[in-house]
């Protein structure tokens, strides 16, 4: 766990909670995508579990083209989480890009929280704060947030030591301060690239007529890959962030409110008409 750049605070209250064996039942992890919340999860799941890594499961919600979390299918997983672990492990069981859940399943899940498997110990991850509040109680809560400059320069420069000064700090202003994006940068340099065209484009239609607004959120929103649409509203956010740190007009504000209200509608809304999000975004109105 000492090897997740950031996140101090949350590092040492989840070693305590392993150091004095008092590790609760069902911790929920939250704050913005991409930081490092599921890659502590998985150091603490691993922690707990040692040698019996089979103990260590992981589930993802954010599934839009296949229905993977189906009443149906979400019943063949509950019936794994009575199974014994193996050894005298504890069994981890991780519930990734939680927010996507239904709300069905979620309180089929707090039915299970409330008197939980013995030897299980659930880690929901999610950008947001829970959708149902009977939930709370049952959580140890743990609240993440983006990566300072230092940590993130830190985390770019040990990915890539010998890094241009430029594109390091494009990767800094593009990433939003979130490893995860930053990571994908360094490893994708077509992707890097798109996303430099990308955040330049958007910089000449901040303030431009509707027509070119919306070609431009034509040109990246008009998929139905939804996961990419969210990735490109989350560089937008992140940028948006950095020009209101820099200069903090109100056009700044107003634009990353909407991107961040798009965001979440995209999230929480499955059946979401994607033509409409996007005139939405481009006459600045939505609901």
């Amino acid at each position: 766990m000492h090897s997740l750049i950031g996140h101090q605070i949350q590092k040492k209250i989840l070693l305590n909670h392993f150091k004095e064996k008092k590790i609760f039942p069902a911790y929920f992890f939250y704050g913005p995508s991409m930081i490092g919340k599921k890659t502590l999860a998985l150091q603490f799941g691993k922690l707990i579990v040692g040698d019996n890594i089979l103990n260590l499961k992981v589930y993802d919600f954010n599934t839009y083209l296949e229905d993977f979390f189906s009443v149906e299918k979400f019943q063949e997983v509950k019936r794994q989480f009575y199974l014994s672990p193996l050894g005298k492990s504890f069994k981890i069981i991780i519930f990734d890009n939680f927010e996507y859940c239904s709300e069905i399943i979620q309180n089929a899940l707090l039915k299970i929280i409330e008197e939980p498997p013995k030897n299980n110990i659930f880690i929901f991850i999610s950008q947001f704060d829970i959708a149902i509040p009977t939930l709370v109680s049952r959580f140890f809560k743990i609240k993440f947030n983006a990566l300072s400059y230092k940590d993130m320069e830190s985390f770019i420069q040990a990915q890539n030591k010998g890094i241009e000064s430029k594109i390091l700090q494009k990767i800094m202003i593009y990433s939003g301060k979130k490893p995860g994006l930053a990571l994908h940068m360094l490893t994708d340099l077509n992707f890097f690239k798109k996303v430099d065209i990308f955040l330049n484009n958007y910089l000449k239609i901040i303030n431009a007529p509707f027509i070119t607004r919306l070609n431009f959120f034509e040109q990246y929103l008009n998929t139905e890959d939804k996961s990419q649409a969210i990735l490109f509203l989350d560089i937008l956010l992140g940028f948006l962030n950095y020009l209101i740190y820099k200069n903090p007009l109100f056009e700044f504000t107003q634009e990353a409110e909407f991107i961040l209200k798009a965001k979440s509608i995209i999230i929480k809304d499955k059946s979401v008409s994607f033509k409409l999000l996007i005139d939405a975004l481009a006459f600045r109105t939505l609901p």
